[in-house]
């Protein structure tokens, strides 16, 4: 708690290009899915195609724009070791879905795998989650939140107000990029819990993990280790 509560180090980029970045960050991945839907058409798999596209886009900017402070992303090696940080992202991934379960009475799959879900899944159709869920979007989502927006947060409001106030812009970037469209039988409180309250709570985690690790890797191994839930749920889900 005192770590999370302290800001050792102060950022080369200001709080104003990092808010760029995330802005960036959405408009991106929107260009990614366009570009799928008019390349491949309407089909269930075309926005896990173009939200990988458009996470590896996100990888890239910030690659890109921070090439003169590329140690300020602490890409470097973690403080804790990968394997138990990942241990720590499966089990904080179910304690967050025991808790959505317990307060929406349904069990869903995250919005991301909800059109592969309702179609039926095959083997290409995991394997694109997997590429999305356990390669792209961790890295790019990271990146953009944990190793740029979060330093920045931090050191203009504080440690813990930063930690908060990245993972909700991190809850309101995936309720608009990733929108839940379940069903009316759902119920809309089941929209809002997996479409931005766990994202919210995956952000703290997330974040926490960046902060005391000291490293935008363990906070990407984290955010894959949910990744590996997602993909698991889906498939107990339709079997």
């Amino acid at each position: 708690m005192t770590r999370l509560a302290r800001v050792d180090t102060v950022p080369s980029w200001s709080l104003a290009s990092a808010a760029l970045i995330l802005v960036f960050a959405f408009i991106v991945l929107i260009v990614g899915t366009t570009a799928a839907y008019v390349w491949l058409g309407d089909r269930s798999t075309t926005p896990l195609i173009g939200w990988s596209v458009g996470c590896l886009l996100i990888a890239a900017l910030v690659w890109q724009t921070r090439a003169r402070d590329r140690a300020g992303l602490r890409l470097g090696a973690s403080s804790a070791p990968i394997a138990l940080v990942m241990f720590v992202g499966v089990g904080a991934a179910v304690a967050i879905d025991v808790l959505g379960l317990a307060v929406t009475r349904v069990f869903l799959p995250v919005p991301e795998l909800l059109d592969i879900s309702i179609d039926g899944v095959s083997a290409g159709d995991v394997v694109l989650a997997a590429l999305f869920l356990i390669i792209a979007q961790p890295i790019g989502e990271e990146l953009a939140f944990r190793g740029v927006g979060l330093p920045a947060l931090r050191a203009a409001l504080g440690g813990w107000i930063g930690l908060f106030v990245t993972s909700a812009a991190y809850g309101v970037f995936h309720w608009v990029a990733y929108t839940p469209a379940y069903s009316a039988e759902s119920g809309a409180f089941a929209a809002v819990w997996y479409g931005m309250i766990a994202p919210i709570a995956a952000g703290l985690l997330f974040g926490g993990v960046r902060v005391v690790t000291g490293s935008t890797r363990a906070a990407i191994a984290a955010h894959m280790a949910f990744g590996i839930f997602a993909l698991f749920k889906l498939l107990v889900l339709v079997n």
